[in-house]
């Protein structure tokens, strides 16, 4: 087992580039930005989450990118802002029926990657994987939800400790 998870960070890394390659691909003709597929991907798939916020959080978005891709989206028509009735600061983010035929692309392109991704795999075996993820995603919340914070001393400490002091 690789200690540092390198395996699984890169992993992860190549499964967010393949995907939003796949995304991009499934809408080229459109001309879209890959910010702007991304916002688009995630409203079509995520239906209980429509704001900017959401999508920064969890595509891990910088907000000036979401911003500059929400306002070409609706500038072109695709999506249409509405302000929450309930406080004004929020902004909800609706698909509109111009984005209909890309959303069903993205919905399906999701399900197609998925379903390459799965192949050889067993039932067992995803099972086994989601139960590792759902573990992960709990020590997670509980790093985010602790106060333990490493100063970047610590840090490089562990660092030069494990490398044996090489940069001298």
């Amino acid at each position: 087992m690789n200690e540092n998870g390198d395996n699984y960070f890169r992993s992860m890394q190549y499964f967010h580039k393949t995907y939003r390659k796949f995304c991009q691909q499934a809408v080229e003709e459109y001309h879209f930005t890959p910010g702007e597929v991304d916002v688009m991907a995630f409203l079509s798939n995520n239906p209980g989450m429509n704001t900017a916020a959401d999508i920064c959080r969890f595509k891990n978005i910088s907000k000036p990118l979401v911003c500059r891709s929400v306002e070409a989206l609706a500038r072109d028509g695709f999506l249409h802002p509405v302000t929450d009735e309930r406080d004004r600061r929020v902004i909800h983010l609706h698909l509109t029926a111009k984005a209909d035929q890309i959303s069903g692309r993205l919905r399906r392109c999701r399900a197609d990657f998925f379903r390459q991704l799965m192949d050889g795999i067993s039932a067992e075996q995803f099972a086994a994987f989601e139960a590792v993820l759902d573990r992960m995603q709990e020590n997670l919340y509980q790093l985010l939800s602790s106060d333990c914070r490493m100063n970047t001393e610590d840090i490089h400490n562990q660092c030069t400790q494990k490398e044996g002091n090489h940069h001298e």
